[in-house]
């Protein structure tokens, strides 16, 4: 920014903090219970609100030694990660005891600006940081170009105003994160039950599959196809036939292994044919509502609904539709039994390869899957539909609120917007 607002500086992080790291600690410093150890891993998850599994611990007596000699992180203080993934940032929100891996984090702590705001201003400014990275094959952060990083400061009122605005708003998003987290265990919960028990069954029997409902069977996967529709449990195209250099800028869409998302579609990746090489690929055409899943991982065997934004689609070479027999099947209730670790884990130990597991179709026509009578498939279907549909209702209104924090930070780490 050449024309600072009215009463904004522009200081390096060197002007308001001290930049350091931790002491070196040994393995022969880690004991099995003591104070929490931490490196950049569990930093980006504490960041994220992500439970922190499996962590290391450094002894009580090691801490103390390490606050009386060189200082402890405190509340407000700010790291940064330095390796691995470069330049998230994490405040410490209070005096909880903890200490950190030398190498992997830098400490900014004395920082004489608001802290919140500084944090704001460094994930604002995130490019300035990655930019300042050293190293050719692995790159990282270092103090002595951190030292040098610029950011801007107004006032520091107007910085409290600004952090204020921004938090709030973080709030909100953390809030509706945890609604989504809730909503995915719901979810998680129900599947469990709904497709392995039911509704409402008092009288069970023994499959393959283990205990089921006693009017429910097992069938091979290839039974689920509509024998009457051609093609209606196929692969996409070799490769030879569907190459890059058939891809045009309007057309048919071709659907990609990109496009397949566990249990959702991803609508990006655009690219297509002509409708006369579509018609060419007949055999490997998809339409609004078929189910296609993917032969590699990962995961291998997801699968996703085809939308209804096009009225055919081509796969690509490493899908593979179903169109299921709307007359004893239900869709929707197929396409959350595909996704259910039952069948998941049943794919993958069918499934070769040694980098990257991949499953075709004779593999999959055998797969035993839980089948109960058709109203009962519906039911289930729309129980679990719903609980889709909050997810989704959840998921839209938290990137709205990311996108306002995004225009906000925009207008306001800027002075574009005085507060």
């Amino acid at each position: 920014m050449s024309n600072l607002p009215k009463g904004w500086e522009k200081k390096t992080l060197n002007d308001i903090s001290e930049l350091t790291s931790s002491k070196r600690i040994y393995l022969s410093d880690y004991v099995e219970k003591g104070v929490p150890f931490f490196r950049g891993k569990e930093i980006s998850q504490l960041k994220k609100n992500e439970k922190v599994e499996d962590i290391l611990y450094i002894s009580e007596e090691k801490y103390e030694e390490i606050k009386q000699k060189f200082g402890i992180p405190v509340k407000n203080d700010i790291l940064i990660t330095a390796v691995g993934t470069l330049a998230n940032t994490y405040r410490i929100p209070n005096n909880d005891k903890f200490y950190f891996k030398d190498g992997n984090l830098i400490w900014l702590k004395n920082i004489s600006e608001y802290s919140i705001y500084v944090e704001y201003s460094l994930n604002f400014n995130k490019k300035l940081l990655l930019d300042s990275a050293i190293g050719s094959s692995q790159k990282a952060l270092t103090i002595a170009e951190l030292k040098k990083i610029k950011l801007t400061f107004p006032p520091y009122e107007e910085q409290k105003k600004i952090a204020d605005i921004l938090s709030t708003v973080d709030k909100k998003i953390a809030f509706v994160e945890e609604n989504i987290n809730a909503t995915e265990e719901l979810k998680k919960g129900l599947m469990q039950k709904l497709l392995t028990e039911g509704i409402g069954h008092t009288e069970f029997k023994d499959s393959e599959l283990g205990r089921i409902p006693e009017s429910w069977e097992v069938i091979p996967f290839i039974e689920l196809a509509d024998k009457n529709i051609k093609h209606s449990f196929t692969g996409g195209p070799f490769g030879s036939d569907l190459k890059s250099e058939h891809y045009t800028d309007i057309g048919v869409r071709v659907i990609q292994l990109q496009n397949i998302g566990d249990g959702y579609f991803i609508n990006n990746d655009f690219v297509y044919v002509s409708e006369e090489k579509a018609e060419l690929l007949k055999s490997c055409q998809i339409y609004p509502n078929d189910i296609i899943l993917a032969k590699m991982a990962e995961p291998v065997a997801r699968a996703c609904l085809i939308p209804d934004f096009e009225s055919k689609y081509v796969m690509c070479s490493d899908g593979i539709r179903l169109k299921v027999d709307n007359s004893k099947f239900n869709t929707e209730f197929i396409f959350y039994s595909i996704n259910y670790d039952n069948f998941r884990k049943i794919a993958v130990a069918r499934s070769n390869g040694t980098t990257r597991l991949r499953i075709g179709l004779s593999a999959l026509k055998s797969i035993p899957i839980l089948i109960p009578p058709l109203e009962e498939q519906k039911q289930i279907a729309e129980i679990l539909s719903t609980v889709d549909k909050k997810l989704e209702n959840l998921k839209e209104k938290k990137q709205s609120f990311e996108e306002l924090k995004k225009g906000l930070m925009q207008k306001l780490l800027t002075g574009e917007v005085r507060v």
